[in-house]
């Protein structure tokens, strides 16, 4: 409560008096890092596991050195499964 307070007045005091921009931006981050804004929680995407396996392999596994390893794991997918396909069609439009 007495916290509250103070911050509401070091942030009117920031204002009434011409501080140094850093001197401003360190009040500021110090009042938001105590009381953060109001945020929506982000909805996360659910994705079939076999979506999140392709997705893993080529955004967070391909690198130049684990292009061979990354590639030996994209062909052995199932490609006549329309589920495997598709998203990979998808993913390939997505990049360009």
């Amino acid at each position: 409560m007495w916290c509250e307070r103070g911050q509401e007045v070091m942030m009117r005091k920031k204002s009434a008096v011409h501080l140094d921009s850093r001197y401003a931006t360190m009040i500021e981050n110090a009042y938001f890092y105590s009381n953060p804004p109001e945020t929506r929680a982000v909805t996360r995407v659910k994705r079939p596991p076999m979506h999140e396996y392709i997705r893993r392999l080529l955004y967070k596994d391909l690198s130049k050195t684990t292009i061979e390893r990354v590639l030996r794991q994209i062909r052995k997918l199932d490609w006549d499964n329309t589920e495997v396909s598709i998203h990979c069609q998808h993913v390939s439009y997505e990049q360009t």
